[in-house]
């Protein structure tokens, strides 16, 4: 790991570049997680992993790109995840069991085989999830097991040069959005 915050205590993850680890560049297994202004790219599994024991926090203005996952949830985890870059995660932007309490908005999900996938425990068909005004763009899936009214989709890439770390939005982009129903 790159870094781990343990039940019982409060961490900051701020202003730093984790990359290369073999398993997650950020791991809580329970307490207290803020995770701000960060890139967090070329992780093995994932970018963040919200797991074993649940944790409170927030995940904000980050930009995870390349992990296995970009962020993974786990036991009850009650996280806000709110204005990140997702990206080229080889297995989702962000992937989360059923019975988290997670809040994704205003994210950009871009690149991934799954933008968003919940995990249904055997017999549920409901999740705990509350995703809004997040921006989609070529995703093979943007979202399983879960869905959305006010998300947005793009059509075609909606960045300057993405595969160069440029995700400002082209002007064709701002002016050919569409609500996704």
């Amino acid at each position: 790991q790159g870094v781990i915050n343990y039940s019982g205590s409060t961490m900051t993850v701020q202003r730093n570049i984790i990359t290369g680890s073999k398993y997650h560049a950020v791991r809580s297994t329970g307490g207290i997680l803020t995770v701000k202004d960060n890139l967090l790219i070329d992780n093995a599994n994932r970018g963040i992993y919200l797991g074993n024991r649940s944790c409170k926090g927030q995940i904000s203005n980050n930009a995870i790109i390349r992990n296995g996952t970009g962020i993974g949830g786990f036991a009850q985890a009650n996280v806000n995840i709110i204005n990140n870059v997702l990206s080229h995660n080889s297995y989702a932007g962000i992937g989360a069991r059923s019975s988290c309490r997670l809040s994704i908005n205003n994210n950009i999900i871009t690149n991934n085989p799954r933008g968003i996938t919940v995990f249904l425990e055997e017999g549920q068909t409901q999740h705990n999830l509350r995703i809004g005004g997040n921006t989609y763009c070529d995703n093979e899936s943007d979202m399983e097991n879960c869905a959305s009214e006010d998300n947005i989709t793009e059509t075609g890439s909606p960045f300057t040069d993405p595969k160069n770390g440029d995700f400002s939005l082209t002007a064709e982009s701002t002016a050919s959005r569409k609500r996704k129903h």
